[in-house]
């Protein structure tokens, strides 16, 4: 569940609406689809699945889901079920026109309401005001209110019960540029102060972060930093995490020009891994992309471990190998070999271990598609044999 007081303190700057992007694209569904039902049937007993050799984290995996969209592509409901076809959970969202969230509700398997809360815009597609309804966590309704000041700018959110009392009131204060400079808020009118704190420079590039909690506050006292550096271009060069005076966490964080992560560099020191080393634990990762912005390939790099894994693709954009490389033991770890049909969609997955191919985790598919072009049956063999069929009942608009 999603705590409301929480949700304000994490993210206080938010002023603007919940904007998204349709999800039918990224589901990869084609046409003006209305609804799908996912059904999968796993075809082998347990002596099946000795002989072939899976072991259990090698299973066939089965999906068992309810989608339905709107006509602008945007998921509305969602409906996930077990192996046996029993309730796990119910995911209910509403859109407005323009692409923003206006309510969102999940339930549980037994119906109980996991976290509810609905969105009211003003015309310019910032939040008036957000209702959180009880849910198994919460038992009573809860209020966000937003003012605004004459530039539009959040000024201020007001965090009321159903009766009326305010229990969280969060001020924002601005600079002549509208940078966000201090956020601070009271809990329960009380003198314990969530606060955040930015600094910009000349350029208007955030170069300090810092936030946290006095040290009355039932969460615990003590400020975080975020410190940042750029390179000629402004680009994120470094940046620097601190909590308290025990805790920190050195990050070096460093972009390319489309805003990719190319390395990120996180040192941890002794208290929070509880060692006598000045810095306990030193993880790295470097990123190279493609063209498009994929991930082509990651180096990880630790104390004590060093792995490289890479990613290649076909011309649409569609993942057709992967490997990992362990660089100490200088051995291709790891290895999926990815064969598409002309839909895209995967007819031969090959998995290998340390250059031998694993045959009892490498499946075949067959597929059968409706006139939309999308597959409507696919069938999935191991060694021959038939593991698992999974039907889809698409509805469309038109």
């Amino acid at each position: 569940m999603k705590n409301p007081i929480l949700i304000f303190i994490l993210f206080p700057f938010a002023g603007f609406g919940q904007h998204f992007e349709p999800d039918l694209p990224k589901m990869d569904f084609k046409g003006k689809v209305k609804s799908v039902e996912i059904r999968s049937d796993n075809e082998l007993d347990k002596f099946e699945i000795a002989s072939i050799g899976i072991v259990p984290n090698q299973l066939p995996v089965l999906e068992n889901f309810d989608y339905t969209f709107d006509k602008n592509g945007y998921k509305t409901k969602e409906v996930a079920y077990t192996q046996n076809l029993d309730l796990r959970y119910t995911w209910n969202m509403t859109y407005n026109d323009n692409g923003y969230l206006t309510e969102e509700k999940t339930t549980n398997e037994l119906g109980e309401t996991v976290y509810h809360f609905v969105n009211r815009y003003r015309s310019d597609n910032q939040i008036d005001s957000i209702i959180y309804y009880p849910d198994i966590k919460n038992k009573h309704k809860t209020y966000v209110l937003h003012e605004y000041d004459e530039r539009d700018s959040l000024k201020m959110q007001w965090h009321k019960t159903e009766s009326g009392k305010v229990f969280i009131r969060s001020f924002h204060l601005y600079d002549k540029k509208q940078n966000s400079l201090t956020y601070f808020s009271v809990i329960n009118e009380k003198d314990t102060n969530a606060k955040y704190i930015s600094f910009f420079d000349k350029k208007n590039q955030l170069i300090r972060y810092q936030y946290g909690y006095d040290d009355t506050s039932a969460f615990g006292g003590g400020m975080s930093t975020e410190s940042f550096k750029y390179k000629k271009k402004g680009l994120l060069k470094f940046s620097y995490h601190g909590s308290g005076k025990n805790k920190k966490l050195y990050n070096i964080l460093e972009k390319n020009e489309a805003g990719l992560i190319i390395r990120n560099i996180d040192f941890w020191d002794k208290h929070i891994c509880n060692t006598t080393n000045s810095v306990a634990k030193i993880d790295e990762r470097y990123h190279s992309y493609n063209d498009s912005g994929q991930v082509i390939m990651t180096r990880y790099k630790s104390d004590d471990y060093e792995q490289i894994d890479s990613s290649f693709y076909d011309d649409n954009g569609l993942v057709i190998k992967k490997n990992s490389t362990n660089i100490l033991k200088n051995q291709v770890s790891f290895e999926q070999i990815i064969s598409r049909n002309e839909h895209g969609n995967p007819i031969r997955v090959e998995f290998y271990s340390a250059g031998k191919k694993n045959w009892a985790a490498s499946s075949t598919f067959e597929y059968e598609y409706d006139n939309k072009g999308n597959w409507i049956k696919r069938s999935e063999y191991r060694k021959g044999i038939l593991v698992a069929v999974t039907n889809r009942k698409i509805r469309y608009f038109d």
